[in-house]
């Protein structure tokens, strides 16, 4: 039987809504402000400006050996400790869940993190502008992609990859189906599939505005299904969304663009 998959509602305060989207330039739709919000919360200014992602990286690491961190706790929803860990001023919710993993916890695909108010942590939001004072994270369980993907398919009766069995494809235009004829449940789920089979399919992602010809230029697999992840946690799914749509704009946000070997 198919396990719950944990949710926690995006807050949509000032400190996640874009007044205007900054990620966006003068020649793009600006995104629903729940999906620029949500995709603000989770993926942050990826960008194609190493230089800055590399002073922003220094500046943290700065920020981290200048702060003198604190004990946190790690529990389970059923009070149980799974880790107790020294965290550093500047470290996001990405960093805890592998510091997590490292001492014996779940993978990190599997874990979702919650501040004692309940609210789930997107994967580059830095867990001490959530923690309070009893510096304790709530770790949720959920199945792996791959066990979600398998038991969505068998019940919808969905014909997965061949390649990949775990993985559900476009095949019927599967991906195309609103929230609304699944349930917010399973179409969090499907929307965790999209990037994967693109690129199974043959697509890649490179910076937008750069060659598409030019390895450096493309975006790794690896960073775009992270973001995506991330945004996927947060992302509260209105019953007329699909899946493609969504990561159609969340790469837009991004400042990345999708193309096809075959072009």
């Amino acid at each position: 039987s198919s396990q719950p998959f944990f949710h926690g509602r995006l807050a949509m305060s000032d400190d996640y809504i874009f007044p205007s989207n900054p990620l966006v330039g003068s020649d793009d739709a600006a995104p629903a402000p729940e999906v620029a919000a949500a995709m603000a919360a989770a993926a942050g200014p990826p960008g194609p400006d190493v230089g800055a992602e590399v002073a922003s990286s220094a500046a943290a690491d700065g920020a981290a050996e200048a702060g003198e961190g604190r004990s946190m706790e790690v529990r389970g929803i059923a009070g149980n400790l799974v880790a107790t860990l020294q965290v550093k001023p500047g470290q996001t919710a990405a960093e805890i869940k592998a510091l997590v993993a490292e001492a014996g916890g779940p993978p990190i695909g599997s874990q979702r993190l919650a501040s004692q108010g309940g609210k789930l942590l997107a994967g580059r939001e830095e867990v001490f502008k959530h923690v309070g004072e009893d510096s304790l994270l709530t770790l949720v369980v959920v199945p792996s992609i791959e066990e979600q993907g398998t038991d969505l398919a068998m019940r919808k009766g969905w014909q997965p990859s061949e390649s990949v069995p775990w993985l559900i494809v476009h095949r019927g235009f599967i991906h195309d189906t609103p929230c609304s004829d699944l349930g917010v449940q399973d179409f969090r789920i499907l929307m965790m599939h999209v990037p994967r089979a693109r690129f199974e399919a043959g697509y890649y992602v490179h910076i937008r505005g750069q060659s598409a010809y030019i390895s450096e230029h493309h975006v790794a697999k690896e960073k775009i299904c992270q973001a995506w992840d991330d945004f996927v946690e947060v992302y509260d799914p209105k019953p007329t969304d699909n899946a493609v749509d969504l990561y159609s704009r969340f790469l837009d946000i991004s400042r990345w663009k999708e193309y096809d070997a075959w072009k």
